[in-house]
Order: C-alpha cells, then sequence, then structure tokens
C-alpha cells in the first residue's frame, strides 16, 4: 500500500504469509514514512498479489469488472471527479448521475449528532422513459450511498406509510443524506454497505420519508387511468420543473412539492362504436393494410373526417 498526501504518506509492504507467523504482541506493521509530495499528485494505490485461485477465476470470469464500476459508480457518486478518482484497469470510473425535479418536498431534522435531509420528487427521464434503476430511495451517510433505488419495505413501500411500489410510481425519486461528524453516529451497518434497521436515527427518518414522500406518490396515482400504468414523460415536465442533483436538492431550504390542480374538463374523450366485420375488413383491404385492428381504423378514420371535413391538421 502506498499513499501519497501533501502533508506526507507511507509505505507498507506486507507479506501475509509471514505476518501471520507473527505471534508478538500487540501486533503492528512496518510503515516507511514518505515524503511529502505536490499539489495533485495525492492519492492511494493497493496493489495485491498472490490471490486465491478462486479469486483470480472470479476476476476472470468477464462479469465481475462490470459489477465493479457500477457498485463503485453508484456508491461513491459524489465523490468521484470532485475529490477523487478511482480507475478500474487504468480506467477511470464516472459517478452516476441522477436529477431530481427543483419541484420537489425537503424537510430536515437533526437526532443524536446526526443531520438528515430527505428530499421527495420526480425524476428526469432517460431516452424519454423513467427506469427503474432512477426511481425509489437513495439514502447516502457522509455522501456514501449505502441504499440505491429501493421500492421494498425497507424504506417504507408496502409498510403502511407508502403504498406498495408499481409501475405508475417509476417517476418517483426520494433521497435521505445523513451527515455525522462522528461516523459510528450514522444509522449503517459496520461494514458501510447496508442500513441499520434497528438505528433509532433510521426509524425516525424512516417516519419522515413516508410523510415526505406521500404528496409525491398520491400526485401519481391520481394520474393513474384504465389505459394502462405506464408513465409518459412529455406530460410530467412541467410539473418538474428545472432538474437539479441530489446534493444541491437535499441542502435546499425547505420545500413542499407543488401538485399541478385538477383541470375543469378533460382535454380527452374515449370513442366507442360497433361496426360490421365485413365493413371493417374492407376499410382495411382498401387501405392495404389487412392487419389493421378496429381501433387503428376507428383512429384512422376519425383523423380522416377531422382533417378533410372540420379542416384541422
Amino acid at each position: 500500500m502506498k499513499s501519497d498526501h501533501v502533508d506526507g504518506g507511507f509505505l507498507l509492504d506486507l507479506t501475509v504469509t509471514d505476518w501471520e507467523k507473527d505471534k508478538s504482541q500487540p501486533w503492528t506493521f512496518d510503515i516507511t514514512p514518505r515524503a511529502a509530495c505536490q499539489v495533485g499528485e495525492s492519492g492511494t494505490e493497493i496493489t495485491i498479489t498472490e490471490l486465491y485461485d478462486e479469486v483470480t477465476r472470479r476476476i476472470d470470469d468477464g462479469v465481475f469488472i462490470g459489477q465493479l464500476e457500477a457498485a463503485i459508480s453508484r456508491t461513491y457518486a459524489y465523490y468521484l471527479g470532485k475529490f477523487a478518482m478511482v480507475s478500474v484497469n487504468d480506467k477511470n470510473v464516472e459517478g452516476v448521475s441522477i436529477e431530481m425535479g427543483e419541484n420537489h418536498t425537503s424537510e430536515t431534522f437533526t437526532f443524536s449528532d446526526v443531520t438528515c435531509a430527505i428530499a421527495a420528487g420526480l425524476g428526469t427521464p432517460e431516452a424519454g422513459q423513467f427506469r427503474d434503476k432512477s426511481s425509489g430511495w437513495f439514502v447516502f451517510c457522509n455522501g456514501r450511498a449505502v441504499i440505491s433505488a429501493d421500492k421494498s419495505a425497507l424504506t417504507g413501500w408496502g409498510g403502511g406509510g407508502l403504498p406498495i411500489f408499481q409501475p405508475k410510481h417509476r417517476p418517483f425519486l426520494g433521497t435521505v443524506f445523513f451527515v455525522a461528524e462522528n461516523a459510528e453516529r450514522l444509522p449503517w451497518t459496520t461494514t458501510k454497505s447496508a442500513i441499520n434497521e434497528d438505528s433509532e436515527v433510521w426509524q425516525q427518518a424512516k417516519r419522515q420519508m413516508s410523510s415526505v414522500g406521500r404528496v409525491v406518490v398520491s400526485f401519481l396515482d391520481g394520474r393513474y387511468t384504465d389505459e394502462g400504468t405506464e408513465v409518459a414523460s412529455k406530460d410530467l415536465q412541467e410539473v418538474t420543473k428545472a432538474p437539479v442533483n441530489l446534493m444541491r436538492a437535499a441542502v435546499a431550504q425547505k420545500r413542499t412539492f407543488e401538485a399541478p390542480k385538477p383541470r375543469t374538463s378533460p382535454r380527452t374523450t374515449k370513442i366507442q362504436y360497433d361496426a360490421q366485420v365485413d365493413q371493417v375488413q374492407a376499410i382495411a383491404k382498401y387501405l392495404k393494410r389487412p392487419s389493421m385492428s378496429g381501433s387503428d381504423i376507428g383512429r384512422h378514420t376519425f383523423n380522416y373526417f377531422y382533417r378533410n371535413e372540420v379542416g384541422e391538421e
């Protein structure tokens, strides 16, 4: 292990098999000091050799490297490119970028020396669609992601506070940022990769999360129609407003999600009628599209009349 810093660094060259044989107490490591480095040259390099065969096979299986890069990108999203760089096989890993709409609800509270900032709103679509990987709750402890895109009872879904997550909820995006000077106060496990569900500060946050997220979920529930649960992104842009990064949303002043007022009259209506099968087939044949459905023919004839008789495009 080699670590360089402007205030000085160190070098640790450890042969584990030899170190294991040393039974003296207390056990120590032989650390060699290194001179201070120049600004911009600081960093830590860890080199591991003599790996177990099963570890070598796992690294070479063609899947592990991609999983590792994805985990680093997700977990250290707010450090990468700002405060640190991590490379895998000499390739810099970029942090995942997720944005929340400016129209969102946020609250902050402090519990046992831990500050917690909660925000919930609408995410931004990717290629016109809201993706599972960018929806649900994201939880951070001192900037490190410990929960990503969670839609389970762990974060309150289907547990009384919020309904069971459904496809119509895909635009939902919620964030929780825990910050504490003493990292032991944070509600994470010893591996810093999961939430300690028994933590009092987590229990308090979970109650607040349900309260903050409910108004956004209620808005999405109100948009549900018999036409299906897929949520189109186009008609949500006006509600979402300008996108902001999650950190900015977390530290913003307290605000409340503003759901649009119900329309006084619907913009669309459903047209249904029966028609003779042979006549429908005759129209499809005339259009040289024999596989057209009755719904497609209805839309085509409606558009034809509206364009040619009413004179509107």
